[in-house]
């Protein structure tokens, strides 16, 4: 809804200044300054121009609505250097709304307003920790703490797959997606030592040579910031994504806060179940991880007795230690419920 005092100024703007007043419109929605706007004579010591006005509320606003506007004449636009604002009025609205707006209400699909409370997963109230939690650990009976944010390797050229996975490990990222198909396991594993063994201390020597300093500059500061994100939502259960220390020490905890999710090719899948348990252990050897934080079944293009004995076997490494959590990709409503029937029946 836009709220507008009585008989507030008439806006004249040329083509060039649609951008502007959509911008004008979406903070109207935002906070109610049309009164300042609309207030008596100015004076000269808080008058600018409106373009000025609009580009400073542009940078310190939210803009809730995109209003489109259509383009005048220009025959009957005035220019925007005639059009002042009360500046001191305008701060002064601006600063109020700020601190005592009412909270916002969603539009449906009819155009009226709906205030009930909108559930976190389409629309948080909050910044989300950068940690989520999904069951796992020996019969599925704890929780996982996967980082919202990964790199995956799919469709990394093998060539590539080290160096990109050093500098996505540069940047912050402690998710990576690897599997079978993606043919580059033994590539990712060449930083991942590197980093597991001695930290960014032993990247170094095998790593960041060649790069920029601009892009080292940036990947820097984007792991700062997921840093601070994740002390900032500790509130919401997140803790560090980075290590404490540095060098062999601490090995232990780096690998704690790595997540590796791994797919088992349909070629892998089988009947027998110590075909695939074979199959998974050799990954966990070609990476040199210890263990794999998440196994998925790639794809349910096989049949259904090799689908299900493969999930058995996940399941077994699972509760053995070699995987702390399973699932699947690309499965569609049936292959899911011949795993929710197997698992009933057991």
């Amino acid at each position: 809804m836009l709220h507008s005092s009585p008989s507030p100024p008439k806006l004249k703007m040329t083509s060039s200044t649609a951008p502007a007043l959509c911008i004008l419109l979406s903070l109207i929605a935002a906070c109610p300054f049309t009164a300042a706007l609309s207030h008596g004579p100015t004076t000269n010591n808080h008058q600018l121009s409106r373009r000025d006005a609009l580009i400073g509320a542009a940078s310190t606003a939210v803009v809730n609505v995109l209003i489109l506007s259509t383009p005048t004449d220009s025959a009957v636009a005035a220019p925007l250097e005639a059009d002042t604002v009360d500046l001191a009025a305008f701060n002064a609205a601006r600063s109020s709304s700020s601190s005592s707006a009412p909270p916002r209400s969603t539009p449906s699909i009819m155009g009226t307003t709906n205030n009930k409370k909108i559930r976190h997963t389409i629309n948080p109230f909050f910044d989300p920790a950068p940690l989520l939690p999904i069951r796992g650990g020996k019969n599925g009976k704890s929780n996982v703490q996967i980082p919202r944010v990964g790199y995956s390797l799919y469709k990394t050229p093998p060539e590539q797959a080290a160096r990109c996975t050093s500098l996505a490990l540069r940047c912050g990222i402690r998710h990576f997606d690897v599997g079978t198909l993606y043919n580059s396991n033994s590539e990712v594993a060449k930083p991942l030592k590197l980093y597991l063994d001695n930290g960014f201390t032993g990247l170094k020597k095998g790593y960041y040579k060649d790069e920029s300093e601009e892009l080292l500059e940036i990947l820097d500061a984007t792991s700062m910031a997921s840093e601070q994100h994740a002390v900032q939502t500790i509130g919401y259960g997140s803790k560090s994504i980075s290590p404490p220390i540095d060098g062999s020490a601490g090995r232990r905890a780096r690998r704690e806060q790595l997540f590796i999710s791994h797919k088992l090719s349909n070629e892998e899948q089988s009947t027998d179940i110590v075909t695939v348990k074979r199959h998974i252990k050799n990954a966990i050897a070609e990476l040199g991880v210890g263990y794999l934080d998440l196994v998925s079944i790639h794809s349910p293009l096989t049949n259904k007795e090799r689908r299900l004995t493969t999930f058995r076997a996940l399941l077994e490494l699972r509760d053995a230690g070699f995987v702390r959590t399973v699932g699947v990709c690309n499965y569609g409503i049936g292959p899911l419920q011949e795993i929710a029937e197997m698992v009933g029946e057991e």
